[in-house]
């Protein structure tokens, strides 16, 4: 498990995620939120290793609400089921 940094909507949609130079989630081991990512309207959130694969691909069907980051809803689960087997 690591943290990572969202950034969502007034309506808890995420809207944007930290990246690597080469576009993937930006990973952070430390359980310290750095204030200056903080200040730019970024929320400081978990995200277990199985998940990243999911979140890279479905990252704008993602919820952030009741302080915890929540998987699409509306998703036929075979679709989720492939991304997280290592399909497309």
């Amino acid at each position: 498990m690591a943290m990572i940094y969202i950034k969502t909507n007034d309506l808890g949609a995420v809207t944007d995620y930290l990246k690597t130079d080469d576009g993937a989630v930006k990973q952070f081991d430390d359980f310290k939120p750095d204030e200056k990512i903080i200040n730019q309207g970024y929320i400081y959130v978990h995200l277990i290793d199985l998940e990243y694969p999911l979140f890279e691909k479905l990252h704008d069907y993602y919820t952030y609400f009741d302080g915890q980051l929540h998987r699409p809803y509306n998703f036929d689960r075979k679709i989720i089921e492939n991304i997280l087997n290592g399909g497309n």
